[in-house]
């Protein structure tokens, strides 16, 4: 992903399934940190849990399913 793609409530996918251990690895982008053209992300992932990712990490998905209930919404 390129790092000016990256907008809070983005939904991603990790590239690399087996850095959360065979985890979801689809999520949405819950904050950002950093200079845009280089930026960490906080993303929730679908089983609940939460991690710090680079942007080139992650692939947006444009057409991801949606996110189970009771993950966060867009508003936080």
């Amino acid at each position: 992903m390129d790092s000016r793609e990256a907008h809070v409530g983005t939904l991603v996918r990790l590239l690399d399934g087996r850095k959360r251990n065979g985890r979801g690895s689809l999520g949405r982008i819950e904050r950002t940190y950093g200079h845009p053209d280089h930026l960490a992300m906080d993303v929730r992932f679908e089983d609940g849990g939460a991690e710090l990712c680079w942007h080139h990490e992650l692939a947006r998905e444009a057409d991801a399913p949606p996110l189970p209930s009771g993950a966060p919404d867009d508003d936080g």
